[in-house]
């Protein structure tokens, strides 16, 4: 994208980071189907194809509070794949610095 970085980077500790309470409290996925995708990524990822199969079939009957999810799910996989894109199909719930 051409944005010039300087300075330090910012790191923001593993420990810190609740990957299965973002995707349980803010996206509405179940608790068991949280510790799944996150066993099967093996770290603070989800797949875009896990996000495209919970969410695909959402419409204006649909309630509320999945409408909202629905939402922030796709808002989640826009920034990603504008600003974060990596080509692996994967969206990173924390942000990781090596």
């Amino acid at each position: 994208m051409g944005i010039p970085m300087m300075g330090r980077s910012v790191i923001m500790p593993q420990r810190i980071i609740d990957v299965r309470g973002i995707l349980v409290s803010l996206l509405g996925v179940s608790p068991l189907e949280s510790d799944d995708e996150l066993g099967m990524v093996r770290g603070s990822s989800v797949r875009l194809e896990c996000l495209r199969s919970k969410f695909f079939n959402v419409t204006d009957s649909t309630l509320d509070k999945r409408i909202e999810y629905t939402a922030k799910a796709y808002l989640l996989y826009l920034v990603s794949c504008t600003f974060f894109s990596d080509k692996s199909g994967m969206i990173s719930l924390a942000t990781r610095v090596v």
